[in-house]
């Protein structure tokens, strides 16, 4: 519980206990990173506590607002009409565009007994009390009739399978993969048929080939590099061997044998 300034506690304020570590604003920063097909954006963490308050609330403030910055995010926030209606608060309307939590202010009228017990205040006297509060937007709000608990449930289910992903991620797939290569060597294909600085088709073939081997190499930013290495039929060894030839490298394994990949395009045009 907080104690407010010249008070023995502010009640107005309880709600903090229990809502503070969910009322957590995002400043994004559209600034996009694609891996494997996942989009992650890059954030800062706004409290609703880092504003300019009075003096008397700062110390409190800057307290809430570092708690917060080190705490974990557990939860996306929401509030429901129902449940904000039946708050002491204001009274709610669905046009709303936002709606108020927490009791801006409140006044209180000092009996004799208060008065000599506190010795600060006089008999009859009227104090007004400021207490910490906030107007929650209308998009935190569920206008509907589900309840908090099964709105929850559907994000912390959309959580569960996104964290699940992320955990057991798998890479694209052999087809994808296989799929995004083809696509950048038919693009290719289609822009060096219309090249028009190359004068002969032998020029064309071989810028062809030569951006095919970037590409393999992984000096094309568009794909990443890739692994070339022979992968002989299971009795082509032998048969090599029966015959008096060398042999290709096996790769029936994890452990790669012969990987050309890596200087092919420098290589290309070397006699």
């Amino acid at each position: 519980m907080i104690k407010c300034a010249q008070q023995e506690s502010c009640s107005a304020v309880r709600w903090l206990d229990n809502k503070c570590g969910i009322y957590i604003l995002m400043d994004l920063k559209r600034s996009t990173i694609r891996y494997s097909g996942i989009q992650t954006v890059p954030l800062t963490i706004v409290t609703m506590f880092d504003i300019e308050v009075p003096e008397e609330f700062a110390t409190v403030a800057k307290a809430l607002s570092s708690s917060l910055k080190n705490s974990k995010i557990s939860e996306v926030f929401f509030e429901t009409f129902s449940e904000l209606n039946s708050l002491p608060y204001e009274s709610c309307n669905k046009n709303n565009t936002k709606f108020k939590l927490g009791i801006d202010k409140n006044v209180k009228r000092y009996t004799k007994e208060e008065a000599e017990k506190y010795g600060v205040v006089k008999p009859d006297e009227i104090k007004s009390f400021k207490h910490l509060h906030l107007y929650l937007p209308t998009q935190f709000v569920d206008m509907g009739n589900k309840s908090i608990e099964a709105i929850m449930a559907d994000y912390r289910d959309a959580k569960s399978v996104f964290q699940r992903a992320m955990i057991e991620i798998s890479l694209d797939t052999k087809e994808e993969v296989k799929e995004q290569f083809l696509d950048h060597v038919r693009m290719l294909v289609n822009y060096y048929e219309k090249e028009t600085t190359k004068k002969t088709l032998r020029e064309k073939l071989e810028g062809l080939a030569f951006s095919i081997l970037v590409t393999i190499d992984g000096e094309d930013a568009s794909l990443p590099s890739f692994i070339l290495a022979p992968m002989p039929h299971e009795d082509d060894k032998q048969y090599r061997i029966d015959n008096g030839e060398n042999y290709y490298p096996e790769n029936h394994d994890s452990d790669v044998k012969c990987d050309i990949s890596g200087g092919l395009h420098d290589s290309f045009f070397k006699e």
